[in-house]
């Protein structure tokens, strides 16, 4: 679950990572589950962000904010990729020990589905209220990473 919001007046976008469900496998019950955001424009990361990690969970409760200042960025041409990753040693990659990719999904001007499409024009139009939604993520590789 994913809470946005955009400052106009400050031209800063602002999250809140709140919660995710049913992350891992039935083989392995467990992950230590983390989000990294990235703040794409056009295509490009410009400004990243990651929650801590949460140990043992399929169903981690965040509840960790973050905020990017776009004051020199053109919205239309923004979006925010989340990616879900999970830090356990036992899932980590052995030629690289990067943690492995759960899922991602993206929200703005490159998503894919009409909730990520949805969720940033309502983020938008929104007057600095918080806009909540649920993504789905998939293992689907973004574009711009």
């Amino acid at each position: 679950l994913l809470s946005l919001v955009y400052q106009k007046s400050s031209h800063k976008l602002q999250g809140i990572i709140l919660k995710a469900v049913k992350l891992c496998s039935t083989v392995s019950k467990t992950c230590d589950p983390y989000v990294k955001i990235e703040l794409l424009n056009g295509g490009t990361a410009v400004k990243q962000w990651k929650s801590t990690y949460k140990k043992n969970t399929a169903n981690p409760i965040f509840n960790e904010s973050f905020a990017f200042d776009l004051s020199k960025l053109d919205c239309s041409q923004l979006s925010v990729n989340v990616t879900v990753l999970n830090n356990s040693p036992q899932h980590q990659d052995p030629l690289s020990e990067e943690a492995t990719v759960l899922g991602r999904t993206c929200i703005g001007a490159l998503a894919e589905t009409k909730a990520g499409k949805l969720h940033w024009t309502e983020v938008l139009s929104s007057s600095s209220q918080f806009v909540s939604l649920w993504h789905s993520i998939t293992m689907r590789k973004t574009e711009g990473l």
